[in-house]
Protein backbone atom coordinates (compact mmCIF):
# COMPACT_ATOMS: atom_id res chain seq x y z
CA UNK A 1 0.00 0.00 0.00
CA UNK A 2 2.84 2.34 0.88
CA UNK A 3 4.56 1.69 -2.45
CA UNK A 4 1.28 2.29 -4.30
CA UNK A 5 0.73 5.63 -2.58
CA UNK A 6 4.33 6.64 -3.21
CA UNK A 7 4.15 5.69 -6.89
CA UNK A 8 0.83 7.41 -7.58
CA UNK A 9 1.06 10.21 -5.02
CA UNK A 10 0.89 13.03 -7.55
CA UNK A 11 -2.11 11.50 -9.35
CA UNK A 12 -3.99 10.95 -6.08
CA UNK A 13 -3.32 14.53 -4.96
CA UNK A 14 -4.47 15.97 -8.29
CA UNK A 15 -7.64 13.84 -8.31
CA UNK A 16 -8.46 14.79 -4.71
CA UNK A 17 -7.92 18.50 -5.32
CA UNK A 18 -10.07 18.39 -8.44
CA UNK A 19 -12.83 16.60 -6.58
CA UNK A 20 -12.61 19.17 -3.77
CA UNK A 21 -12.83 22.05 -6.25
CA UNK A 22 -16.00 20.54 -7.72
CA UNK A 23 -17.57 20.07 -4.29
CA UNK A 24 -16.73 23.66 -3.40
CA UNK A 25 -18.26 24.91 -6.64
CA UNK A 26 -21.43 22.89 -5.98
CA UNK A 27 -21.69 24.26 -2.45
CA UNK A 28 -21.82 27.80 -3.83
CA UNK A 29 -23.67 27.40 -7.13
CA UNK A 30 -25.52 24.05 -7.09
CA UNK A 31 -26.88 22.39 -10.24
CA UNK A 32 -27.03 24.15 -13.59
CA UNK A 33 -29.92 24.01 -16.03
CA UNK A 34 -29.53 24.44 -19.79
CA UNK A 35 -32.10 24.89 -22.54
CA UNK A 36 -30.72 21.78 -24.30
CA UNK A 37 -31.43 19.54 -21.32
CA UNK A 38 -35.03 18.77 -22.19
CA UNK A 39 -34.08 17.63 -25.69
CA UNK A 40 -31.34 15.34 -24.32
CA UNK A 41 -33.72 13.91 -21.73
CA UNK A 42 -36.41 13.17 -24.29
CA UNK A 43 -33.92 11.57 -26.66
CA UNK A 44 -32.52 9.37 -23.87
CA UNK A 45 -35.99 8.18 -22.88
CA UNK A 46 -36.88 7.46 -26.52
CA UNK A 47 -33.63 5.58 -27.09
CA UNK A 48 -34.27 3.19 -24.20
CA UNK A 49 -37.85 2.80 -25.37
CA UNK A 50 -36.49 1.46 -28.67
CA UNK A 51 -37.09 4.62 -30.70
CA UNK A 52 -33.96 5.95 -32.43
CA UNK A 53 -35.75 8.54 -34.55
CA UNK A 54 -34.79 11.67 -32.64
CA UNK A 55 -33.35 13.68 -35.53
CA UNK A 56 -30.31 15.86 -35.00
CA UNK A 57 -29.61 14.36 -31.58
CA UNK A 58 -28.59 11.10 -33.24
CA UNK A 59 -25.29 12.92 -33.78
CA UNK A 60 -25.02 12.99 -29.96
CA UNK A 61 -25.84 9.30 -29.54
CA UNK A 62 -23.09 8.47 -27.03
CA UNK A 63 -24.14 11.18 -24.58
CA UNK A 64 -27.80 10.36 -25.06
CA UNK A 65 -26.98 6.73 -24.21
CA UNK A 66 -25.06 7.79 -21.08
CA UNK A 67 -28.04 9.79 -19.87
CA UNK A 68 -30.37 6.89 -20.66
CA UNK A 69 -28.30 4.48 -18.56
CA UNK A 70 -28.55 6.70 -15.49
CA UNK A 71 -32.23 7.45 -16.06
CA UNK A 72 -33.01 3.73 -16.41
CA UNK A 73 -31.12 3.08 -13.16
CA UNK A 74 -33.26 5.68 -11.42
CA UNK A 75 -30.35 8.00 -10.60
CA UNK A 76 -31.41 10.90 -12.81
CA UNK A 77 -29.60 14.26 -12.46
CA UNK A 78 -27.55 13.43 -9.36
CA UNK A 79 -26.16 10.25 -10.87
CA UNK A 80 -25.15 11.98 -14.11
CA UNK A 81 -23.51 14.89 -12.28
CA UNK A 82 -21.55 12.61 -9.94
CA UNK A 83 -20.33 10.64 -12.95
CA UNK A 84 -19.32 13.82 -14.78
CA UNK A 85 -17.45 15.13 -11.72
CA UNK A 86 -15.57 11.84 -11.26
CA UNK A 87 -14.58 11.71 -14.95
CA UNK A 88 -13.51 15.35 -14.83
CA UNK A 89 -11.41 14.75 -11.70
CA UNK A 90 -9.80 11.75 -13.38
CA UNK A 91 -9.06 13.91 -16.45
CA UNK A 92 -7.08 16.29 -14.23
CA UNK A 93 -4.48 13.51 -13.86
CA UNK A 94 -3.46 13.35 -17.56
CA UNK A 95 -3.54 17.18 -17.67
CA UNK A 96 -0.92 17.16 -14.91
CA UNK A 97 1.23 14.43 -16.46
CA UNK A 98 1.04 15.77 -20.03
CA UNK A 99 2.24 19.17 -18.84
CA UNK A 100 5.00 17.57 -16.78
CA UNK A 101 6.11 15.55 -19.78
CA UNK A 102 6.40 18.76 -21.79
CA UNK A 103 7.98 21.12 -19.29
CA UNK A 104 8.48 19.62 -15.84
CA UNK A 105 6.86 19.89 -12.42
CA UNK A 106 6.11 23.64 -12.26
CA UNK A 107 4.31 23.42 -15.62
CA UNK A 108 2.33 20.41 -14.39
CA UNK A 109 1.14 22.27 -11.30
CA UNK A 110 0.19 25.35 -13.35
CA UNK A 111 -1.72 23.29 -15.95
CA UNK A 112 -3.64 21.32 -13.32
CA UNK A 113 -4.48 24.53 -11.46
CA UNK A 114 -5.73 26.20 -14.64
CA UNK A 115 -7.89 23.12 -15.29
CA UNK A 116 -9.54 22.58 -11.90
CA UNK A 117 -9.62 26.26 -10.92
CA UNK A 118 -11.38 27.60 -14.01
CA UNK A 119 -15.02 28.26 -13.14
CA UNK A 120 -15.92 28.50 -16.83
CA UNK A 121 -14.84 24.87 -17.17
CA UNK A 122 -16.02 23.56 -13.80
CA UNK A 123 -19.59 24.76 -14.19
CA UNK A 124 -20.40 22.32 -16.98
CA UNK A 125 -19.93 19.38 -14.63
CA UNK A 126 -23.27 20.33 -13.10
CA UNK A 127 -25.25 20.66 -16.35
CA UNK A 128 -26.89 17.86 -18.30
CA UNK A 129 -25.20 18.74 -21.57
CA UNK A 130 -22.36 17.15 -23.53
CA UNK A 131 -19.82 19.79 -22.50
CA UNK A 132 -18.46 18.32 -19.26
CA UNK A 133 -17.74 14.84 -20.58
CA UNK A 134 -16.50 16.25 -23.89
CA UNK A 135 -13.96 18.47 -22.11
CA UNK A 136 -12.72 15.44 -20.18
CA UNK A 137 -12.75 13.27 -23.30
CA UNK A 138 -10.51 15.68 -25.22
CA UNK A 139 -7.90 15.40 -22.46
CA UNK A 140 -8.04 11.57 -22.45
CA UNK A 141 -8.00 11.65 -26.26
CA UNK A 142 -4.64 13.42 -26.34
CA UNK A 143 -3.33 11.15 -23.58
CA UNK A 144 -4.29 8.03 -25.53
CA UNK A 145 -2.95 9.24 -28.87
CA UNK A 146 0.37 10.62 -27.65
CA UNK A 147 1.58 7.11 -26.81
CA UNK A 148 0.32 5.44 -29.99
CA UNK A 149 3.85 4.93 -31.38
CA UNK A 150 4.64 2.63 -28.44
CA UNK A 151 1.46 0.56 -28.66
CA UNK A 152 1.02 -2.85 -30.22
CA UNK A 153 -1.25 -3.40 -33.23
CA UNK A 154 -4.02 -4.51 -30.88
CA UNK A 155 -3.49 -1.43 -28.72
CA UNK A 156 -3.54 0.95 -31.70
CA UNK A 157 -6.67 -0.73 -33.08
CA UNK A 158 -8.42 -0.44 -29.70
CA UNK A 159 -7.57 3.26 -29.38
CA UNK A 160 -8.73 4.08 -32.91
CA UNK A 161 -11.91 2.03 -32.49
CA UNK A 162 -12.75 3.86 -29.24
CA UNK A 163 -12.09 7.27 -30.81
CA UNK A 164 -14.19 6.35 -33.87
CA UNK A 165 -17.12 5.34 -31.65
CA UNK A 166 -16.75 8.61 -29.76
CA UNK A 167 -17.39 10.39 -33.06
CA UNK A 168 -21.05 10.02 -32.10
CA UNK A 169 -20.55 12.05 -28.92
CA UNK A 170 -21.21 15.38 -30.66
CA UNK A 171 -20.67 16.68 -34.24
CA UNK A 172 -17.33 18.34 -33.45
CA UNK A 173 -15.91 15.03 -32.19
CA UNK A 174 -15.63 13.86 -35.81
CA UNK A 175 -12.82 16.41 -36.14
CA UNK A 176 -11.00 14.45 -33.43
CA UNK A 177 -11.59 11.22 -35.34
CA UNK A 178 -10.03 12.74 -38.45
CA UNK A 179 -7.02 14.05 -36.50
CA UNK A 180 -6.53 10.65 -34.86
CA UNK A 181 -6.30 8.83 -38.19
CA UNK A 182 -4.02 11.51 -39.65
CA UNK A 183 -1.76 11.21 -36.60
CA UNK A 184 -1.82 7.42 -36.93
CA UNK A 185 -0.81 7.65 -40.59
CA UNK A 186 2.06 10.01 -39.89
CA UNK A 187 3.38 7.97 -36.95
CA UNK A 188 2.68 4.37 -37.93
CA UNK A 189 2.85 4.35 -41.76
CA UNK A 190 6.44 4.74 -42.89
CA UNK A 191 6.05 4.76 -46.69
CA UNK A 192 5.20 8.24 -48.09
CA UNK A 193 3.07 6.83 -50.91
CA UNK A 194 1.09 4.71 -48.47
CA UNK A 195 0.60 7.77 -46.26
CA UNK A 196 -0.67 9.85 -49.17
CA UNK A 197 -3.03 7.09 -50.31
CA UNK A 198 -4.37 6.59 -46.79
CA UNK A 199 -4.89 10.30 -46.13
CA UNK A 200 -6.50 10.88 -49.54
CA UNK A 201 -8.96 8.05 -48.99
CA UNK A 202 -9.68 9.24 -45.46
CA UNK A 203 -10.36 12.82 -46.59
CA UNK A 204 -12.62 11.62 -49.39
CA UNK A 205 -14.60 9.44 -46.98
CA UNK A 206 -15.19 12.37 -44.61
CA UNK A 207 -16.26 14.73 -47.39
CA UNK A 208 -18.63 12.17 -48.91
CA UNK A 209 -20.14 11.44 -45.49
CA UNK A 210 -20.63 15.14 -44.70
CA UNK A 211 -22.31 15.80 -48.03
CA UNK A 212 -24.58 12.77 -48.00
CA UNK A 213 -25.50 12.17 -44.37
CA UNK A 214 -28.95 13.69 -44.01
CA UNK A 215 -28.54 14.89 -40.40
CA UNK A 216 -25.39 16.83 -41.34
CA UNK A 217 -25.87 18.07 -44.91
CA UNK A 218 -29.53 19.05 -45.07
CA UNK A 219 -30.32 18.70 -41.37
CA UNK A 220 -30.10 21.29 -38.63
CA UNK A 221 -26.28 21.32 -38.74
CA UNK A 222 -26.11 22.26 -42.42
CA UNK A 223 -29.02 24.68 -42.22
CA UNK A 224 -27.57 26.61 -39.29
CA UNK A 225 -24.09 26.77 -40.84
CA UNK A 226 -25.37 28.17 -44.14
CA UNK A 227 -27.85 30.61 -42.60
CA UNK A 228 -25.29 31.95 -40.12
CA UNK A 229 -22.77 32.36 -42.96
CA UNK A 230 -24.92 34.35 -45.38
CA UNK A 231 -26.24 36.48 -42.50
CA UNK A 232 -22.69 37.24 -41.37
CA UNK A 233 -23.40 36.12 -37.79
CA UNK A 234 -20.36 36.43 -35.53
CA UNK A 235 -22.20 35.43 -32.35
CA UNK A 236 -25.15 33.10 -32.82
CA UNK A 237 -28.53 34.85 -33.19
CA UNK A 238 -27.19 38.24 -32.11
CA UNK A 239 -27.98 40.92 -34.67
CA UNK A 240 -25.66 43.64 -33.34
CA UNK A 241 -22.51 41.63 -34.12
CA UNK A 242 -22.74 40.81 -37.81
CA UNK A 243 -20.72 41.42 -40.94
CA UNK A 244 -22.31 42.43 -44.23
CA UNK A 245 -21.81 39.46 -46.53
CA UNK A 246 -21.93 39.52 -50.37
CA UNK A 247 -25.28 38.59 -51.86
CA UNK A 248 -25.28 35.34 -53.80
CA UNK A 249 -27.02 35.16 -57.17
CA UNK A 250 -27.60 31.45 -56.75
CA UNK A 251 -30.66 30.13 -54.97
CA UNK A 252 -29.68 27.48 -52.46
CA UNK A 253 -31.47 25.38 -49.92
CA UNK A 254 -29.63 25.63 -46.55
CA UNK A 255 -27.15 22.74 -46.41
CA UNK A 256 -23.45 21.87 -46.21
CA UNK A 257 -23.33 21.86 -50.02
CA UNK A 258 -24.74 25.40 -50.12
CA UNK A 259 -22.31 26.45 -47.40
CA UNK A 260 -19.28 25.16 -49.34
CA UNK A 261 -20.55 26.71 -52.57
CA UNK A 262 -20.83 30.13 -50.90
CA UNK A 263 -17.37 29.84 -49.27
CA UNK A 264 -15.72 29.00 -52.61
CA UNK A 265 -17.64 31.81 -54.34
CA UNK A 266 -16.72 34.44 -51.71
CA UNK A 267 -13.53 33.14 -50.05
CA UNK A 268 -12.25 36.47 -48.66
CA UNK A 269 -15.53 37.55 -47.08
CA UNK A 270 -15.98 34.06 -45.63
CA UNK A 271 -12.39 34.00 -44.27
CA UNK A 272 -12.94 37.39 -42.61
CA UNK A 273 -16.09 36.15 -40.88
CA UNK A 274 -14.37 32.94 -39.76
CA UNK A 275 -11.46 34.98 -38.36
CA UNK A 276 -13.79 37.27 -36.39
CA UNK A 277 -15.63 34.28 -34.95
CA UNK A 278 -12.42 32.60 -33.85
CA UNK A 279 -11.12 35.79 -32.24
CA UNK A 280 -14.24 36.57 -30.19
CA UNK A 281 -14.50 32.97 -29.04
CA UNK A 282 -10.83 32.71 -28.11
CA UNK A 283 -11.16 35.83 -25.93
CA UNK A 284 -14.74 35.04 -24.80
CA UNK A 285 -15.94 38.49 -25.83
CA UNK A 286 -19.69 38.99 -26.04
CA UNK A 287 -21.65 42.21 -26.75
CA UNK A 288 -24.06 41.51 -23.87
CA UNK A 289 -21.25 41.05 -21.30
CA UNK A 290 -20.06 44.09 -19.36
CA UNK A 291 -16.92 45.94 -20.46
CA UNK A 292 -15.12 44.72 -17.32
CA UNK A 293 -16.16 41.12 -17.98
CA UNK A 294 -14.87 41.26 -21.55
CA UNK A 295 -11.67 42.99 -20.41
CA UNK A 296 -10.84 40.40 -17.75
CA UNK A 297 -11.63 37.45 -20.02
CA UNK A 298 -9.68 39.03 -22.87
CA UNK A 299 -6.55 39.61 -20.76
CA UNK A 300 -6.65 36.19 -19.06
CA UNK A 301 -7.36 34.14 -22.17
CA UNK A 302 -5.22 36.34 -24.40
CA UNK A 303 -2.19 35.73 -22.17
CA UNK A 304 -2.95 32.02 -22.01
CA UNK A 305 -3.15 31.67 -25.79
CA UNK A 306 -0.05 33.86 -26.21
CA UNK A 307 2.00 31.70 -23.83
CA UNK A 308 0.67 28.55 -25.52
CA UNK A 309 1.59 29.90 -28.96
CA UNK A 310 5.12 30.87 -27.88
CA UNK A 311 5.74 27.47 -26.31
CA UNK A 312 4.29 25.62 -29.32
CA UNK A 313 6.35 27.57 -31.87
CA UNK A 314 9.53 26.90 -29.90
CA UNK A 315 8.79 23.17 -29.72
CA UNK A 316 7.47 22.35 -33.18
CA UNK A 317 9.50 19.13 -33.34
CA UNK A 318 7.74 17.72 -30.29
CA UNK A 319 4.95 15.32 -31.33
CA UNK A 320 2.88 15.95 -28.22
CA UNK A 321 3.02 19.70 -28.83
CA UNK A 322 1.96 19.26 -32.46
CA UNK A 323 -0.90 16.94 -31.51
CA UNK A 324 -2.17 19.22 -28.73
CA UNK A 325 -1.87 22.37 -30.83
CA UNK A 326 -3.50 20.58 -33.77
CA UNK A 327 -6.57 19.69 -31.72
CA UNK A 328 -6.89 23.28 -30.46
CA UNK A 329 -6.49 24.83 -33.92
CA UNK A 330 -8.86 22.35 -35.59
CA UNK A 331 -11.50 23.00 -32.93
CA UNK A 332 -11.23 26.77 -33.33
CA UNK A 333 -11.45 26.50 -37.12
CA UNK A 334 -14.53 24.29 -36.75
CA UNK A 335 -16.09 26.98 -34.53
CA UNK A 336 -15.25 29.59 -37.15
CA UNK A 337 -16.86 27.52 -39.87
CA UNK A 338 -20.03 26.80 -37.92
CA UNK A 339 -21.08 29.41 -35.36
CA UNK A 340 -20.07 30.91 -32.03
CA UNK A 341 -22.47 30.00 -29.24
CA UNK A 342 -23.77 32.73 -26.94
CA UNK A 343 -21.87 31.51 -23.84
CA UNK A 344 -18.45 30.69 -25.37
CA UNK A 345 -18.75 27.02 -24.45
CA UNK A 346 -17.36 25.58 -27.69
CA UNK A 347 -13.91 27.11 -27.24
CA UNK A 348 -14.07 26.15 -23.55
CA UNK A 349 -13.74 22.53 -24.69
CA UNK A 350 -10.05 23.04 -25.52
CA UNK A 351 -9.06 25.38 -22.68
CA UNK A 352 -7.41 22.46 -20.78
CA UNK A 353 -5.17 21.80 -23.79
CA UNK A 354 -4.36 25.50 -24.13
CA UNK A 355 -3.48 25.47 -20.43
CA UNK A 356 -1.12 22.53 -20.94
CA UNK A 357 0.75 24.38 -23.70
CA UNK A 358 0.66 27.71 -21.87
CA UNK A 359 2.11 26.17 -18.71
CA UNK A 360 5.10 25.06 -20.78
CA UNK A 361 6.14 28.71 -21.09
CA UNK A 362 7.43 28.43 -17.53
CA UNK A 363 10.50 26.79 -19.07
CA UNK A 364 11.48 30.19 -20.47
CA UNK A 365 11.43 31.86 -17.05
CA UNK A 366 13.95 31.76 -14.22
CA UNK A 367 11.53 29.89 -11.98
CA UNK A 368 13.58 27.08 -10.41
CA UNK A 369 12.36 23.52 -10.65
CA UNK A 370 12.17 23.14 -6.89
CA UNK A 371 8.97 21.11 -6.85
CA UNK A 372 10.17 17.55 -7.00
CA UNK A 373 7.16 15.26 -7.32
CA UNK A 374 7.58 11.55 -7.73
CA UNK A 375 5.93 9.82 -10.63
Amino acid sequence: MGLFLQKYRASIIVFTLSLSANLLYFAFFGFGYAADETAYRNAALRLFAGDVEFGMLRLYLVYVAVLGIFFEAGMDRLGVVVFQVLVFSAAAIPVFHLARKLAGNPAAIIAATLFVGNLSVLKYNFYLTTDSLYISYIVFYVWLLQGIDRRSIAGVTSVLFFITCMGLFRPSSWILVLIAYVYFALIKISQPRAQIAFLTGLSAAFVIAALNLKEINAGQQGQLMYTALINGEITASYADWRLTMPASDASHEPSIRSFLSYVFTFPFASAKLIGYRMLVDILHWRPYYSFLHNLIDGIYLGLMYLCASVFAFRNLKNRLVLLTAGVVIATLVFIGLTWVDWDCRYSTHVIPLVGILASGAVKFTRLPNFLRIRR
